[in-house]
């Protein structure tokens, strides 16, 4: 699971403030993104084998918001993106945006809409790669799409990532057992400009067993402008379901109901997490809150 907030925008020509901090598209609203586990069979996309999902709603300027749907499949070598009016009952335009040999089995899928900016691991290259975006005409594309896809972390395992409002990237790395921060600043360092990738003195770990209490196979990642959240696929109920940290203070479990968690969304004040039955559970994002660890009426 994935969350975003889009920002205001106006017509083109008219007045803005911070206009450089506002992205080219949508009124101010927070996303919910949900990730498949692998091996499920979507087939509104025509039997698609897709494990990661990621929606963004466009209102720009047209009556009917739109919503852009990004797609990896390991199995394909593909990623994706699909777009989709409101109100439409078919399945959309599906894009695709990269495909093999440039991928060759793209898994974790982030995006940072303020920046335009796509991450995608590849578990084959082991690879982040970073994307440049654009929206235009209607439609989302890469920038570059001719260009080699820029590696922007190397020689990393990772099947989930997670970008905050700040633009800072995050990413679990399971066998290894420790959660992995890029800061935004990396990717507009002098070396990363010229070409090279921020692995080393610019990625730092986050958080790392057995060092770190609550890092127990960790799966997915999110972050906000105070704290970062994991969840947890072994142990869950007695390490932490769904961990939170901020201002470097020891990892808080936020929820222990399920031993194996994997996506995770936060929005401003709750976490949203999927669990190794197909359930989707909801918490405060400091424990409680919003009906508990899961919804009043139970998982979705």
């Amino acid at each position: 699971l994935k969350s975003s907030r889009v920002g205001a925008v106006s017509a083109p020509g008219a007045q803005q403030s911070s206009a450089a901090a506002r992205p080219p598209w949508g009124r101010e609203v927070t996303l919910l993104f949900f990730s498949y586990p692998e091996g499920l069979i979507l087939n509104s996309l025509s039997g698609m084998m897709v494990t990661r999902l990621i929606w963004l709603l466009v209102a720009g300027l047209a009556a009917t918001p739109v919503n852009y749907l990004f797609v990896t499949s390991p199995q394909q070598g593909t990623v994706s993106v699909v777009k989709h009016a409101a109100g439409d009952p078919g399945i959309g335009t599906v894009t695709t945006l990269l495909e093999a040999p440039a991928v060759e089995a793209p898994m974790g899928v982030a995006v940072d809409v303020k920046r335009m900016r796509l991450f995608v691991s590849d578990l084959t290259k082991k690879n982040i790669y970073l994307l440049p975006l654009a929206h235009t005409a209607g439609r989302v594309t890469l920038a570059n799409p001719n260009a080699k896809p820029r590696v922007a972390v190397e020689g990393v395992e990772t099947r989930w990532l997670g970008v905050d409002p700040e633009g800072n990237l995050m990413y679990s790395e399971e066998v290894l057992n420790r959660i992995m921060f890029v800061p935004v600043a990396a990717f507009s360092s002098a070396g990363f400009l010229a070409g090279a990738s921020v692995s080393g003195s610019m990625t730092t770990v986050f958080a790392e067993a057995p060092k770190a209490p609550g890092v127990s196979n960790p799966g997915d990642v999110a972050g906000d402008v105070r704290a970062v959240y994991w969840t947890n696929k072994l142990d869950g109920q007695t390490v932490g379901s769904v961990m939170r940290v901020e201002n470097n203070t020891a990892p808080m479990a936020i929820a222990r109901n399920a031993d194996k968690v994997y996506g995770l969304a936060v929005t401003p004040t709750l976490a949203f997490f999927s669990d190794g039955n197909g359930d989707i559970f909801g918490s405060g994002k400091y424990g409680g809150g919003g009906g508990g660890v899961g919804p009043p009426a139970g998982a979705v």
